[in-house]
């Protein structure tokens, strides 16, 4: 399998280049090759043994493809992981038995953050997402410093001032104490939500992210990961 950071400035034999899309085996896209359904650049390739970047474009049947395996994830986030280079745990450790070079979270976290996180190496994938997120729901679990009284929760609720989030509900957990919430909401930047909170001088120590996009944590214990079904990348895709 090649990757795409080890081949930035490499060569590679082009009948390589499709097998390793997943899409045939290295002799049958010698076949394709021959048979003018493979363009580099828009230009068909029918010669054997021709070389290509990385950076060409390489689409068979008029289909764009890539020299590597795309990969959807849902993981349940530990709080004490992220994503970036810190004091925390790195979260793509998680997944050590994929290549995880290429791979990122659709949606950035913040410090307080564990639960739900979509990631991919499909850039195109990834920004579509991301340019929808306002669209979809999503439900958290959120854990205050101190108490909250119902006047604030309801100023929160009914706040004009949270930009980028649309509040669906806020209520107590059942069960729960004063500063323990569940949100549904549809948001852009999960920051947002902290900085709402904040703003009541309320300050957020955790943030659990229960359900996204519809995906929710069942039988996904903490730490855990697992690729997307078919039918929910269809799902995600089809908004």
């Amino acid at each position: 399998m090649i990757y795409k950071d080890n081949m930035e400035n490499q060569l590679v034999r082009l009948n390589k280049y499709v097998s390793n899309s997943g899409l045939c085996t290295r002799r049958e896209a010698d076949n394709y090759i021959q048979s003018g359904r493979v363009s580099v650049n828009n230009k068909l390739v029918e010669k054997l043994g021709s070389k290509i970047s990385v950076n060409d474009e390489v689409k068979v049947d008029g289909n764009l493809i890539f020299p590597y395996n795309f990969h959807y994830l849902l993981l349940n986030m530990p709080i004490d992981f992220d994503f970036n280079n810190s004091v925390k745990k790195n979260a793509l450790n998680l997944m050590s038995s994929l290549n995880t070079s290429n791979l990122s979270p659709i949606q950035a976290t913040v410090k307080q953050f564990s639960g739900l996180v979509l990631i991919s190496n499909d850039t195109r994938f990834n920004n579509s997402i991301s340019e929808k997120f306002n669209s979809f729901k999503q439900l958290f679990q959120i854990k205050l410093k101190n108490v909250i009284s119902n006047e604030d929760l309801n100023s929160i609720k009914n706040s004009l001032d949270s930009r980028n989030i649309e509040i669906i509900s806020i209520n107590f957990i059942t069960n729960g104490l004063k500063n323990e919430l569940g949100l549904e909401v549809r948001a852009g930047r999960m920051s947002s939500i902290v900085n709402l909170f904040e703003k009541y001088n309320h300050k957020v120590i955790s943030i659990d992210r229960v359900m996204l996009f519809g995906l929710t944590k069942k039988d996904l214990p903490r730490g855990k990961w697992r690729p997307l079904k078919k039918q929910e990348l269809i799902n995600l895709n089809s908004f």
